[in-house]
């Protein structure tokens, strides 16, 4: 794995940091050792940072994190992306219910592919990608009627909290 070693001025840190922070973005980091000294009298700061490989630079200047991120607005025809949107918001209600993160009920790549599919039964439900018997027994009673049409309008949001409500 490369390594590439950087000095940072302590008290004139602003082009050294530019200069560390570009090359961040341009890869991906497997650790950075630093360590604090004084040479010649100057404090600085000496890093060493080893990399994996190197990676373009994103386009919103982030490095590492959300880089693989789907716009699904784009990805999905509009009807089907109206309807991953609803899923969206169900799974939300049913994750605050929950007290569980959204993920943890499924990924957008699931509510993706029910946008997609529509499944009507337990068994269309768990033949998209992980969801499997569990998911299916703990949430398919409150995700399969949104799924086979029910939408999410102002006047059926009560309704859409007793779905997402915990079944006992």
């Amino acid at each position: 794995m490369p390594i590439e070693f950087f000095s940072i001025p302590a008290t004139t840190p602003a082009d050294a940091e530019d200069e560390l922070s570009r090359f961040l973005r341009g890869h991906r980091v497997a650790a950075i050792e630093r360590h604090f000294a004084v040479v010649g009298g100057a404090p600085m700061w000496c890093l060493a940072v080893e990399c994996l490989d190197s990676a373009p630079p994103s386009s919103s200047g982030e490095a590492g994190f959300r880089k693989n991120r789907v716009d699904y607005k784009e990805l999905l025809p509009p009807e089907d992306f109206a309807r991953f949107s609803e899923r969206r918001e169900l799974r939300k209600q049913i994750a605050e219910a929950e007290g569980l993160p959204a993920y943890a009920i499924f990924t957008n790549e699931q509510l993706a592919a029910m946008a997609q599919t529509c499944p009507k039964t337990g068994s269309e439900l768990q033949a998209i990608e992980e969801v499997g018997e569990a998911k299916t027994k703990r949430f398919g009673e409150r995700v399969l009627p949104l799924i086979a049409g029910f939408a999410v309008t102002p006047q059926t949001a009560g309704t859409l909290e007793a779905i997402a409500a915990p079944q006992a």
